[in-house]
């Protein structure tokens, strides 16, 4: 009997454990509150000197340069890429370089801090003819035309980063 007893007692408290949870649980949950979020200002412009979107005549011998203008706008760094690109019949006869203020060949500006107005020149220049091909080819270019067109794209500089107030 005492057997019985001792099982009857085990089982039931087997039982009441599995059904009522564990008689020692401790639980609480606190709901905390932040600040609001914002995204910093991303804004750049970009301008070209008096006189890019006019029409310019150019024959073999010509270098035409422009002077261009970046101003980062935004709240973060920034890196920029340009880009110059000539299309059109003369494309095959003219070279563009891209080149920052002291004539130094560049593709992009790295990390410009915000408030920061950056400079560069696009050069379009026809050589002139070295041999008779290159003078037959400039001859049939005469008249033709062509069109050049100067990009900046801005891209974050700075990484994903983790504002923890500890």
């Amino acid at each position: 009997m005492k057997k019985f007893l001792l099982t009857a007692v085990l089982i039931l408290a087997v039982v009441t454990s599995l059904t009522a949870g564990t008689l020692a649980a401790y639980n609480q949950k606190i709901d905390l509150t932040g600040g609001d979020v914002t995204a910093k200002k991303f804004s750049f412009t970009a301008t070209g000197s008096n006189g890019f979107s006019t029409p310019v005549d150019i024959i073999p011998g010509d270098t035409v340069k422009y002077r261009f203008e970046i101003n980062n706008d935004s709240e973060i760094k920034v890196d920029f890429k340009v880009a110059a690109v000539l299309t059109g019949d003369l494309s095959q006869a003219l070279e563009v370089k891209i080149t920052d203020k002291t004539g130094k060949p560049i593709e992009e500006f790295k990390n410009v801090q915000n408030e920061k107005t950056l400079e560069f020149y696009v050069t379009t220049s026809w050589p002139l003819a070295t041999d008779e091909a290159s003078n037959t080819r400039d001859v049939a270019l005469s008249e033709k035309g062509g069109s050049l067109r100067v990009s900046v794209t801005g891209t974050s500089a700075e990484g994903v980063k983790d504002h923890n107030n500890t």
